[in-house]
């Protein structure tokens, strides 16, 4: 699917929105105030497009799932509740154990829910629970790796293993300095050729920060991060787009899409300029974000 999937709120009503590519607003769903979202698509979903997506919704602190069709239209289906307090975050894993989804709350708490389908009736258990310190949101997971990278929004990017028995004591990678500037936000693992790299927002001045994930430590199950560049998205004049700002969230692939052979990173832009609107997103071409690689 060449869609972009994203969400957004108002006083009067809240709506999932679907776009196309090149900017046009497919569908408007209006489901509650939904923060967080990500997809799966593999063999195990057993819908027509073997495909889930997930986000957090917080009108109703619980997960919000919904499938696409084979028109490539986005269906809603069912919310999983939480006891969560304030639901926040949200990202995605799939492995050979399951798919799941991993949720926090804005006191540190994150759960593990594992999601099951049949004929689009979904149910999600509660497998796992851990904390972090402080409040999180982005969060990231390589399915092929079973690893789950997670940012503290004050202090920096954590890891613990992805799978439901992994265990519940987080390692930090990454802390705040004068690269990753806090609040860290949203966050993606962008899978190359022949590298990883995590891309991250750093909300406190306006930038994204490309770290290179290696997994080459003493212990060999804790991956590590090496920075790896880091740019600013700005305007672009000729075209009428302006630059992006106060990022909250973010997506990456390296699937190759028409006009995109190295993929894609979609990015929140907190305050649209040109013209004045309201916040919007932002597709940048991945072989525009390579230049900035060390």
């Amino acid at each position: 699917s060449t869609h972009c999937i994203s969400s957004a709120a108002s006083d009067v009503y809240k709506r999932q929105m679907v776009y196309s590519l090149n900017g046009k607003l497919e569908q408007s769903l209006e489901v509650g105030r939904l923060n967080n979202v990500d997809l799966r698509q593999n063999s195990t979903i057993k819908n027509s497009t073997n495909t889930l997506i997930t986000a957090s919704n917080r009108t109703l602190n619980g997960i919000s799932v919904f499938s696409v069709q084979a028109n490539n239209s986005v269906k809603y289906i069912a919310d999983i509740p939480t006891n969560l307090d304030e639901i926040y975050g949200l990202c995605m894993y799939s492995s050979n154990t399951g798919n799941y989804v991993f949720v926090n709350d804005k006191s540190g708490l994150y759960q593990q829910y594992k999601i099951s389908e049949n004929n689009e009736k979904i149910t999600g258990k509660l497998v796992r629970e851990f904390n972090l310190p402080s409040q999180p949101e982005g969060c990231s997971a390589d399915d092929a790796r079973g690893e789950l990278f997670a940012g503290e929004e004050d202090a920096g990017i954590w890891y613990i293993g992805a799978e439901p028995t992994a265990d519940n004591t987080p390692v930090m990678l990454q802390g705040i300095n004068e690269q990753l500037v806090d609040d860290v936000e949203g966050m993606e693992i962008y899978h190359g050729t022949n590298a990883r790299y995590l891309v991250v927002s750093s909300q406190g001045d306006d930038s994204y920060v490309l770290y290179k994930i290696s997994n080459n430590t003493q212990d060999v199950k804790t991956p590590s991060l090496e920075f790896a560049g880091k740019f600013n998205i700005v305007s672009d004049l000729v075209n009428g787009i302006d630059g992006a700002s106060e990022t909250d969230g973010l997506t990456v692939t390296s699937k190759a899409l028409p006009g995109y052979p190295e993929g894609i990173l979609v990015v929140q832009d907190g305050y649209n300029r040109l013209p004045q609107q309201p916040q919007n997103f932002k597709i940048i071409d991945w072989r525009e974000v390579k230049k900035a690689i060390k």
